[in-house]
């Protein structure tokens, strides 16, 4: 009878080999599968994806943006308004909101620091 493969649990990656002396390491993160090769032996291998994974669990993975470099939310609202123009009727509505109530307020902010309001009146229930 053949032995049964054991299998990881989700999140945890996969180790396997490729060749003589090249160990490769998957992963899943942000729903894309991930892959990394090169190691030299198994143990190596096992621990470079261990870390991985803890980093990802943690929240720290990939490289975090530059936030210097983003361009604020004024810079980029002529581009979108331009490319709604050819999928919305009402353009010159939203040039408005964002000409009198939205840029006064929202331009000088980077994409990341917008979140959701959390109205205090609203009542959950």
């Amino acid at each position: 009878m053949a032995r049964r493969r054991r299998r990881r649990p989700d999140n945890l990656g996969s180790v396997y080999q490729r060749g003589p002396g090249n160990w490769w390491i998957q992963w899943r993160e942000n729903g894309r599968r991930r892959y990394a090769h090169g190691y030299e032996t198994r143990e190596l291998a096992e621990k470079v994806l261990a870390k991985t994974v803890a980093d990802i669990a943690a929240g720290r993975a990939g490289l975090a943006p530059d936030p210097k470099g983003q361009p604020t939310l004024a810079q980029l609202a002529p581009n979108w308004l331009t490319r709604r123009e050819l999928t919305n009727r009402d353009v010159k509505k939203d040039k408005l909101r964002w000409k009198n109530h939205l840029g006064p307020f929202f331009g000088t902010l980077k994409p990341g620091e917008v979140d959701k309001a959390k109205n205090p009146t609203t009542r959950a229930g």
